[in-house]
């Protein structure tokens, strides 16, 4: 069995606030990170919301919502490169057969879009991890958010057929 690991918002335990008016405090995004409980580390990664992170061909995979990108670590933690999506990634799998990464994108939540200029929609996209290019996205309508993606295997998909 790996490590066993926690992705966390603020590795060091502490939210920060901010005033935004004399009526109005917001949250910081904090210092994003992994803790090892085996180890007993905490790794800062300097992440603004990290969701959903993946082991894949020997790097780490971690969803950065806040400023919309897939971030690529190598097994050291040591940051390689990002991945920019098309919304606020929340939750990713894997295709190995097809070196594919499927992200779940979500829209800017409602009591945030008078703070965002930006116009994202809810949609998962779908990465070819030979050159990290996005290839496709599907829009998905009638959800606030997504909060992951799980791949089903063949057999997974035919008992949901055959359920139905």
């Amino acid at each position: 069995m790996g490590n066993l690991l926690a992705l966390t918002h603020h590795v060091d335990g502490r939210q920060v606030r901010r005033r935004n008016s004399f009526f109005q405090w917001i949250k910081g995004q904090g210092n994003g990170g992994v803790i090892d409980f085996n180890n007993k580390i905490s790794q800062e990664l300097q992440l603004s919301s990290p969701h959903s992170v993946r082991l894949i061909n020997g790097k780490y995979y971690i969803c950065d919502s806040a400023i919309l990108c897939v971030k690529i670590f190598d097994k050291n933690w040591r940051y390689e490169k990002s991945i920019s999506t098309n919304g606020y990634p929340r939750g990713m799998d894997y295709c190995p057969q097809k070196s594919l990464l499927f992200v779940g994108n979500s829209t800017i939540r409602k009591r945030y879009r008078h703070l965002l200029k930006r116009n994202t929609f809810n949609n998962v996209e779908i990465f070819n991890l030979d050159n990290h290019q996005s290839i496709s996205q599907v829009k998905i309508d009638g959800l606030e958010q997504i909060n992951n993606v799980y791949l089903m295997d063949e057999y997974q998909s035919r008992l949901l057929a055959d359920s139905t």
